[in-house]
């Protein structure tokens, strides 16, 4: 499913804070980041590939030229209890 999130700029340390509300009812996900924004319209394309068994979600970001493939690392740390699900961005990377 393609999720779109207003985009922010990485922190100093390569990283970003990105919070997730939960799965909707209609299978779609609220993705919030937050810090500056990255593109002049400020949204970030955010596309997930579905859950796995584990609870983790791979997670492919596009419209941004973080890396020359224009791909961000994004780590998911799985679903917790209340819904909401761990994510952390690696940050460019070669």
């Amino acid at each position: 499913m393609n999720i779109e999130t207003r985009g922010h700029k990485l922190r100093e340390d390569g990283r970003m804070n990105i919070e997730t509300r939960g799965l909707r009812a209609d299978g779609r996900m609220n993705i919030e980041t937050r810090g500056h924004k990255l593109r002049a319209d400020g949204r970030m394309n955010i596309e997930t590939r579905g859950l796995r068994a584990d609870g983790r979600m791979n997670i492919e970001t596009r419209g941004h030229k973080l890396r020359a493939d224009r791909r961000m690392n994004i780590e998911m740390r799985g679903l917790r209890a209340d819904g909401r699900m761990n994510i952390e961005t690696r940050g460019p990377s070669a």
